[in-house]
């Protein structure tokens, strides 16, 4: 692919006007006011040219270290205002810290590892998914309100519909099952040849997203009779996916896979990006609330911040285990990584912006001297 100034070379070497009036002054003028239009969005200063961009290691703005705990971590998530986390653990507990890592409750009951957590929208009540087949709905003190039964495998992923009346489960069996609030199933999607490892819901709740170890994702569509038909198979990973996301708009989806790459996908089954990058599987996938980046988290130690052209805007790096589970805050200004190491990572994104515009300036400076 050509660069900016590649194409307005081409430009100005096959148009005779642009070449009459000084074309070398008129190249500088327009790429200095593309970088300084770029600038105005810094994460979009990439666009003048992709070997200007310089994947930076990054240090945590804080460390979370779990109070009292010595499992090993299993799953992490974040509840919708980034004030507590909630921890799956392969002692089969699951429990809820604050943003320093004190204790404040645990949920006990599951008869193995739990593989997936998840808080419901108004985060009140908290999700677990285990390898014991279950899925058990909480209160926040940790009491028992339903156990989610019918899968003949591992439950390793659970996610609330956006409304919060739904849940869903993705299972070893390779089927995800869709329930009410109360344990009853509404419907069984399906069709992969594998076990399933990631779901999640669009942000309209009306279709939902599988990930598999057949190497496809799958698209589900909830409005349909009978609910759950296949909307569309998503091709082209070498191995099993271990995660997705939908893009905050709903209008494309990223997955992670075994074979180290994250993808971006339309709706229709279209390959938009390819992430590489990654030494290990990409065990955690997701879209910055304004949709302009992905973040993964790996096997390889690291968890990656990305523009939707698969260059590296920043490395995390710190973690001395797997990146198992990653997300933003609703603001976007900043991520958070968790880890079996016992670690939540806190990492400030503004700084990596202001970084990002520092280098704008300095690319300028640079090529207004040439």
């Amino acid at each position: 692919m050509k660069s900016f100034v590649q194409k307005l070379l081409f430009f100005s070497n096959n148009n005779q006007h642009f070449s009459r009036n000084s074309p070398t002054t008129y190249i500088k003028k327009i790429v200095a006011m593309n970088i300084l239009l770029s600038g105005i969005s810094c994460l979009n200063a990439m666009e003048v040219s992709k070997e200007t961009s310089i994947s930076r290691n990054s240090f945590p703005d804080a460390i979370i270290t779990l109070q009292d705990q010595a499992s090993t971590i299993i799953s992490i998530t974040s509840s919708t205002d980034r004030k507590n986390f909630l921890t799956g653990f392969s002692d089969k507990t699951a429990c809820l810290y604050d943003l320093k890592g004190v204790f404040i409750s645990c949920f006990k009951g599951h008869t193995g590892f739990i593989r997936s957590v998840a808080y419901s929208p108004n985060s009140e009540t908290v999700l677990t998914g285990s390898l014991d087949g279950t899925a058990r709905l909480w209160t926040l003190e940790g009491y028992l309100l339903v156990i989610f039964e019918g899968h003949t495998g591992g439950i390793t992923s659970v996610a609330f519909s956006p409304n919060g009346e739904t849940i869903l489960t993705g299972s070893l069996d390779g089927t995800a099952r869709l329930w009410d609030l109360h344990g009853y199933p509404l419907a069984t999607l399906q069709g992969h040849t594998g076990s399933i490892w990631a779901v999640a819901f669009s942000p309209n709740g009306k279709t939902v997203l599988t990930g598999s170890y057949d190497n496809t994702a799958r698209l589900w569509d909830l409005e349909s009779n009978p609910k759950g038909m296949l909307l569309t198979t998503f091709v082209g990973h070498a191995k099993g996916i271990l995660s997705v996301a939908f893009s905050p708009t709903g209008k494309t989806v990223a997955t992670g896979s075994n074979d180290h790459t994250a993808r971006i996908w339309s709706l229709t089954g279209e390959s938009l990006a390819v992430f590489h990058g990654h030494a290990g599987s990409i065990w955690a996938i997701a879209y910055s609330p304004n949709g302009k980046m992905i973040l993964t988290g790996s096997d390889d130690k690291t968890a990656y911040l990305w523009n939707l052209t698969d260059t590296i805007l920043a490395t995390f790096q710190g973690h001395t285990d797997s990146v198992l589970a990653v997300t933003f805050s609703p603001d976007g200004d900043t991520a958070f990584t968790g880890s079996p190491d016992g670690t939540i990572r806190r990492w400030n994104i503004e700084k990596i912006k202001d970084s990002m515009c520092e280098q704008t300036i300095n690319n300028l400076n640079i090529f207004l001297s040439l």
